[in-house]
């Protein structure tokens, strides 16, 4: 059991903790290359067991088999778009979940709350964490909430974000990966862009860099296990739950957006609702409304 991460060591199928490491999505990508695809749930779940020994992962005790990487340092670490995130020894939560995912999943209406869901994950793991290590709010205004469709929020400014890939694994089953980002210990001097923010900047008091990874990594594991069983056990009546959720969690709802499109298109409007696709409606200055499934989407100014 890494002695960096004990807590989340204890809730995963497998763990791999490191000091420094290009990509954590990356990693698990080749990790998940090098595996006996014919059981996606062995495979992900022995990723980093000892010889990569697909036997040291019993689903019958452990659920939906879950694994992590996590490093003090990413040298490639990307965002949406290949955005690079800054990132320092001791300075921010950067890991990569590894889930299966049954292939009707990917290929139906619910694929796009895949990435919500661990967004509602992350959020709820958040707020646990704080309330446990006694972690009181600065401000008034730093409750943190999801901005559509992949970042965590204070007051308008960025917390953290979520990048969500696919890697095929066979006919029933993919891997999905969900990287996540989190300024914990950045200084206002040290952020990367105006709009952002950081838990040091939010929350006191906080324990070490280590401690808070590690509760933060655990509780999130644990949130999101549990979600994503209960999605693929009921897609329709989760995701009817999760939209009901997510809307009451939105930045976005109710804003001034604009949608920077894949197509290049750029849409201008208001953020009306989420609808039952995790897609945002958007009510454009003409009176239209316009659906964004992809896309930057960032809230204007009033």
């Amino acid at each position: 059991m890494p002695s960096q991460a004990p807590r989340t060591a204890a809730v995963v199928s497998s763990i791999k903790v490191m000091d420094s490491v290009d990509s954590t999505n990356s990693l698990l990508s080749r990790a998940l290359m090098l595996g006996d695809h014919s059981d996606a749930q062995a495979l992900i779940g022995g990723l980093f067991s000892e010889g990569h020994d697909v036997a040291a992962y019993s689903p019958s005790s452990d659920g939906l088999a879950m694994s992590l990487a996590t490093s003090d340092v990413q040298t490639q670490c990307r965002g949406r778009l290949g955005r690079s995130w800054s990132n320092r020894p001791g300075e921010s939560f950067m890991a990569s979940w590894a889930v299966p995912v049954p292939r009707p999943i990917l290929l139906g209406r619910h694929v796009g709350w895949l990435t919500m869901t661990a967004g509602l994950a992350l959020l709820e793991a958040l707020r646990d964490v704080l309330a446990e290590c006694g972690a009181r709010p600065l401000h008034e205004d730093s409750a943190i909430s999801l901005k559509w469709p992949n970042d965590l929020f204070i007051n308008g400014r960025k917390l953290g974000g979520i990048l969500s890939e696919m890697v095929e694994v066979n006919e029933q089953w993919s891997a999905v990966l969900f990287g996540v980002g989190i300024n914990m210990f950045m200084s206002r001097a040290d952020l990367p862009i105006d709009l952002a923010t950081s838990l040091q900047l939010e929350y006191t008091p906080l324990p070490g860099y280590e401690e808070l990874r590690d509760r933060i990594a655990a509780a999130a594991s644990v949130k999101l296990r549990d979600r994503l069983e209960h999605l693929y056990a009921d897609p329709d009546g989760v995701c009817d739950a999760l939209l009901i959720e997510l809307s009451r969690e939105s930045w976005t709802i109710g804003r001034s957006v604009k949608a920077n499109l894949a197509s290049g298109e750029v849409v201008l409007g208001r953020a009306l609702r989420i609808d039952d696709d995790a897609s945002l409606v958007v009510l454009c200055h003409d009176g239209v409304e316009r659906t964004v499934t992809t896309g930057d989407v960032g809230v204007l100014p009033e």
